[in-house]
């Protein structure tokens, strides 16, 4: 125990009390607390007029001590920090750049808004990989799936993202994915990017809405390329087409709830377009 005690000699330590029955979610929500503290601080001493972002990137230590209520003596807990396995790209990877090569080439044909937005989604894809936190993972994907799927004449994106990433894929797959978490994923984004929510997603949230945005991103070269599609508004002329849009009609007219039932009234303003 004295090595681990030496980790934190002559170090700031952060306190937290965290209750609960399972001591791996017990450490976890401790580690957010001391996440909320440590951000504060930073928060604060960045008024100082000689303290700079890059003097402020420090972060939590690996090690963590815990003391159980009632209980003698403590422990400790590991926690890994975040920093690159070693990858070696080898002919069995090759299928993946290739496809990525071939995407990009594929954007290349694209006018200059529409590849702006296949770019921009990538982006967006990469820094949910980078992102340590899960809420930031969701916003990022979030982000790339506008980026794919809304314009700025949409009112209600979480709706429009809903049933065109269903399009999408069905066009291409003739399967169509559950769009409801879709939905709840953009809902948790709004609430934590406006300040009602955090700590919300977990990893199987992330997984899901990443799976769902990598196939709705290489759907959506694979349909601009099928149609020759150079423009945004050429692509939403093949995605929402009367045919598509009365399919999904049908498709969300099995379901009830407030969510179908949006989707359907934004799908009805598009007919009468």
């Amino acid at each position: 125990m004295a090595h681990i005690l030496n980790k934190f000699k002559d170090n700031t330590v952060i306190r937290v009390v965290v209750e609960g029955n399972n001591s791996s979610l017990v450490i976890e929500r401790a580690r957010d607390k001391a996440k909320l503290v440590l951000k504060a601080v930073k928060a604060y001493l960045n008024d100082h007029m000689s303290i700079h972002d890059p003097n402020l990137l420090f972060d939590l230590s690996a090690f963590a001590l815990i003391k159980k209520v009632e209980v003698q003596g403590w422990h400790w807990s590991w926690k890994r920090k975040r920093e690159p396995f070693k990858l070696t790209i080898g002919d069995h990877d090759k299928k993946y750049l290739d496809r990525a090569e071939n995407n990009y080439q594929i954007s290349r044909n694209f006018d200059s808004k529409l590849r702006a937005r296949y770019e921009r989604a990538a982006y967006w894809m990469g820094m949910s990989i980078e992102e340590e936190e899960f809420d930031k993972k969701i916003i990022s994907l979030c982000i790339a799936l506008e980026s794919l799927l809304v314009s700025k004449n949409d009112k209600r994106k979480g709706e429009v993202i809903a049933y065109r990433m269903l399009i999408v894929n069905h066009l291409v797959e003739g399967s169509f994915p559950e769009p409801f978490g879709v939905m709840a994923f953009y809902e948790l984004r709004s609430e934590v990017v406006h300040g009602s929510s955090l700590f919300e997603a977990t990893y199987s949230d992330y997984s899901k809405l990443h799976y769902t945005t990598r196939k709705t991103l290489f759907n959506f070269i694979i349909i601009a390329e099928k149609n020759g599609v150079k423009k945004y508004d050429d692509f939403l002329k093949v995605v929402e087409s009367t045919e598509n849009i009365e399919l999904m009609k049908s498709y969300f007219g099995k379901f009830k709830g407030e969510w179908p039932k949006a989707i359907i009234s934004e799908l009805h303003e598009r007919l009468s377009k």
